[in-house]
Order: C-alpha cells, then structure tokens, then sequence
C-alpha cells in the first residue's frame, strides 16, 4: 500500500496537471523549503531505525519499543520547530496558542 502511494499517489496527479495545463507543476518559491534537510533527516532516520532493530537483533522487546518513540517524538520534535515562525520569540506568551 505504501509502495503504490508514493509509486502512483504522489506523481500522478502531478503528472495530470502537467498534461492538463501543458506546463511543469511548481511547488512555488516556498513550497520545496527544507526540501534538502527533509532528504537528510529521512536517510538519518532510517539509517537510527534499521541500527537499532540489528541492535536489538531484530526481536522485539520493550527497548525497542522506547527507542522508536523516541525516534518519533524527535521527529515531531524538529517538525515543530521547522514550522515555527521566523521571528518567534520564546519568551512570548503564547506561541503555541492559537489566535481568536
């Protein structure tokens, strides 16, 4: 299933607009930001994945189990500080809150 997302689901609509609009698909100037650092952090963490799974020599114990949520909560982590604004200050109050 998730060999047919990113085979099929990912490009073919991109190949449609491509054949609908007789231009390439742009993701804008802001749209491929951090692509590079994506790429880096995706290779990194398959690289902590697979090590520690040869670590734990593939058997599943609760070790195992902690070191993937932790490997996750890192993920969401830096993917939270990645979309922090550009001039966020912690000191403010309310960064996190949402506006009404």
């Amino acid at each position: 299933s998730n060999i047919f997302d990113v085979t099929v689901g990912l490009p073919l609509p991109w190949l449609i607009y491509t054949i609908a609009y007789g231009k390439p698909f742009s993701l804008g100037p802001q749209g491929s930001k951090g692509l590079g650092f994506s790429i880096i952090l995706l290779v990194v963490m398959l690289a902590a994945v697979v090590g520690t799974i040869m670590c734990m020599k593939w058997r599943m114990t609760k070790g195992l189990g902690v070191a993937m949520l932790a490997f996750y909560l890192a993920y969401v982590m830096q993917y939270l500080l990645q979309k922090l604004p550009a001039r966020c200050s912690a000191d403010r109050t309310g960064v996190f809150q949402a506006v009404f």
